[in-house]
């Protein structure tokens, strides 16, 4: 199976999540974060890490980010950085930008700017775990952008068999 190259920007918790589970299913992974500390961290899961601000355009530049099928922008305390990254993302000619979002507000920017894929994960974390309880014969929830849903439940035991 021919998997895709990622860059991920800003290898915090989440970052380094997504970083680590799209590395483990053979995709090529490039990770960026100022911190060289969390860059050290994740050195070893990643094909490629390094130190680097994501808000120089000239360090963005060097990296041929251009050539990615996708970047993530994970970028959690400082939305300013989330923004100014993207723009120059998009400047680059970077095909697909999946951007952070903490709220409502940063999603509206995001979407001004052009960014039309946008997690806010402590919104899909609650979405998920509110359909496990009101449903218990959830086993895991998948809601996609067009109002569908899909969900592996648990069979009735009056169906197994």
């Amino acid at each position: 199976m021919n998997y895709s190259k990622f860059a991920v920007i800003g290898v915090g918790r989440y970052g380094a999540t997504i970083a680590r589970s799209l590395s483990e299913k053979g995709a090529q992974v490039f990770a960026f974060d100022p911190n060289e500390e969390k860059i050290e961290n994740i050195k070893d899961d990643v094909a490629f890490a390094v130190t680097l601000d994501a808000t120089d355009i000239r360090a963005l530049k060097s990296q041929n980010l251009d050539e990615v099928d996708a970047a993530v922008v994970s970028i959690g305390e400082n939305f300013e950085a989330t923004v100014l990254c993207c723009v120059h993302l998009m400047d680059l000619g970077v095909k697909r930008i999946i951007a952070r979002a903490s709220g409502a507000h940063q999603r509206l920017i995001l979407e001004k700017i052009g960014i039309t894929e946008i997690l806010t994960p402590e919104h899909e974390v609650a979405f998920v775990v509110r359909e496990k309880l009101l449903n218990p014969n959830i086993v895991s929830f998948l809601q996609l952008p067009d109002d569908h849903e899909i969900a592996e439940i648990k069979a009735p035991k009056g169906c197994v068999g």
